[in-house]
């Protein structure tokens, strides 16, 4: 049919995406987009090795994404683990997922995003998700239930 609309991406669990900014990725710290989707090629031994420089392909025209670095901002997701630059990361949208701390959190509160992209409770940014328990330590991990835009 001419006016067919096939989207881009259907909402899923998880994304990948190239880490551009030269400071990496921390894994469970909150994703953000940082750039148009780029091609790429990833060098044998790396994560998402062979993907190569074709923006025919899916798999090589990946999102631009870093840490958030923004209080407030809206997150894309959590970084699965640590990325270095240039790096391919795998992103979560869903679910409950240990998120680092930046202050105490009680459980129930509506959480948004630090500069460092550590969740704390909400203020004025953006709503990125709910406190499952309580985490007094700043630094450690909170229990966080994804309610992100989709």
């Amino acid at each position: 049919m001419a006016n067919d609309c096939i989207p881009f991406k259907e909402e899923g669990d998880r994304i990948t995406g190239k880490v551009t900014p030269a400071a990496g990725a921390t894994g469970k710290r909150v994703a953000v987009i940082t750039g148009p989707r780029t091609s790429t090629y990833v060098a044998a031994g790396s994560q998402g090795a062979g993907l190569v420089a074709d923006a025919s392909t899916d798999k090589s025209n990946v999102y631009s994404v870093g840490q958030a670095t923004v209080a407030g901002v809206r997150g894309l997701g959590v970084f699965a683990f640590d990325v270095p630059q240039n790096g391919m990361a795998t992103i979560i949208r869903e679910g409950i997922v240990p998120i680092t701390a930046g202050a105490a959190i009680t459980a129930g509160q509506d959480l948004d995003v630090d500069a460092q992209g550590r969740v704390v409770p909400h203020t004025t940014g953006i709503v990125i998700g709910t406190a499952m328990d309580n985490q007094a330590t700043v630094g450690n991990d909170a229990e966080v239930l994804l309610l992100l835009a989709t």
